[in-house]
C-alpha cells in the first residue's frame, strides 16, 4: 500500500553549503535582514489546506493569486505568467551560468528545479494589509499545483524576516481561519509559550533538538506539511518504522522520493519534550551529499499545527509555540 504525499521545499546552493557543512555557519543579526518597507506591520488571512499555508496576494499591476508561505525557502519565487508585462526579468544567459557557479540553482529535495528563467524586482508585493516594496524575486517558467491549489509564487524567508516578530496561527479552537501577523517587538506578549532558540543560517531557521536523545539539527519549515528525518539519525534513535507502506513525496524539482513512517518517542526542542511525534524517514539528496551532516531533519506543519500559533521572534532569536489563547 502506498500513500502519496506532496512536500514543497526550496533551497539555494548557497543555503545548502552552510546548513550541510560545506561552508561556515553565519549567525544573522537584525541588521543583516532585508527590509522591503519601513517598520512593516500588518496582517493577512491565510488558508490552511492539506497541510499547507496559503495567502492570497498580488504584485502591483497583476491579479490576485494564491502564494505558498514557506520559511523553508530562502528566496521568494514567482511564476513569470503572474508578473505584469511592466516588470523586466533579467534572464540567465544560459545553463552554464548555473553549472559554472555564476548563479545559484534553485534546488528541491533531489535536484535542480526546472524552468529557472532569471530574476527581477517587483515594485510592490501585497497581501492583506501588508505591503513590501522593491522585492527581489527569482522567476520560474511555471509552478505546480500545491495541495490542490494553483499557486503563482512562494513567499520565502527574504520576505518573512521583514519584521521584528512574525506569527502564523492555525485554524482551530481560537481562530476559525489561519492568520499571518507582522509586528514590532513591543507589540507582543506571549505568556503561554514554549520557547525554542534558533539561529539563522543563510536565510534558514535552524533549531537544535534531539530525537530519543540523539542530537539533530532541524530546519523549521512551514512550507512542508510533514516532519522528515534522514535515515542515519532515525536508525541511531531507534525509531519504530512502519514497514507496511511507503510514503512518496516530491519537492519542486518533481523528483519522487520514497520513505517510511517512523514514530519518535521523545522529541526534544529547547527545554520542552514532546511525545509520540510522527516523522517520515527518507533520504534528502540535496541535504545528504557526501561529506555533509547526516543528522538533519525538517519540522513541518504536522507538528506545528498542533499549536495555536507559531511566532518567530527575530530580535530575541526564539521560536514561540503558543499553546492557548493569549
Amino acid at each position: 500500500m502506498k500513500r502519496p504525499v506532496t512536500i514543497i521545499v526550496c533551497y539555494s546552493l548557497a543555503i545548502l553549503s552552510a546548513v550541510c557543512g560545506f561552508g561556515s555557519r553565519v549567525r544573522a543579526t537584525r541588521q543583516d535582514k532585508p527590509k522591503y518597507g519601513d517598520n512593516i506591520s500588518g496582517q493577512a488571512r491565510l488558508e490552511y489546506h492539506e497541510g499547507f499555508l496559503f495567502v492570497v496576494g498580488k504584485v502591483t499591476g497583476g491579479r490576485s493569486n494564491y502564494y505558498l508561505m514557506d520559511c523553508g525557502s530562502g528566496s521568494t519565487i514567482i511564476a513569470k505568467a503572474c508578473l505584469p508585462e511592466t516588470i523586466t526579468v533579467t534572464p540567465l544567459s544560459d545553463s552554464s551560468d548555473i553549472a559554472g557557479g555564476g548563479v545559484d540553482p534553485i534546488l528541491g529535495f533531489a535536484g535542480t528545479i526546472p524552468g529557472y528563467l532569471g530574476y527581477a524586482n517587483v515594485p510592490d508585493l501585497l497581501f492583506g494589509s501588508l505591503k513590501f516594496h522593491d522585492v527581489p524575486i527569482k522567476v520560474v517558467a511555471d509552478l505546480p499545483d500545491v495541495g490542490g491549489k494553483p499557486i503563482c509564487g512562494i513567499i520565502g524567508m527574504d520576505v518573512l524576516a521583514c519584521a521584528a516578530v512574525v506569527s502564523f496561527s492555525y485554524p482551530g479552537r481560537f481562530h476559525k481561519s489561519a492568520r499571518l501577523v507582522f509586528s514590532s517587538r513591543d507589540e507582543i506578549d506571549y505568556p503561554n509559550a514554549v520557547e525554542i532558540p534558533f539561529t539563522i543560517v543563510n536565510n534558514h531557521i535552524i533549531i537544535s533538538g534531539n530525537v530519543n536523545d540523539i542530537p539533530v539539527e532541524f530546519i523549521l519549515d512551514i512550507g512542508s506539511p510533514g516532519n522528515i528525518i534522514m535515515p542515519a539519525p532515525a536508525a541511531a534513535a531507534g525509531l519504530a518504522i512502519d514497514t507496511t507502506f511507503r510514503v512518496e513525496f516530491s519537492g519542486l524539482d518533481g523528483i519522487q522520493i520514497s520513505g517510511r513512517l517512523g514514530m519518535v518517542d521523545r522529541l526534544g526542542l529547547g527545554k520542552a519534550v514532546f511525545r509520540d511525534i510522527s516523522f517520515c524517514v527518507a533520504e534528502m539528496p540535496t541535504l545528504g551529499a557526501p561529506g555533509t551532516k547526516k543528522n538533519i531533519g525538517i519540522i513541518g506543519n504536522e507538528f506545528l499545527s498542533r499549536f495555536h500559533s507559531v511566532v518567530l521572534d527575530y530580535e530575541r532569536e526564539v521560536v514561540l509555540l503558543i499553546t492557548g489563547k493569549q
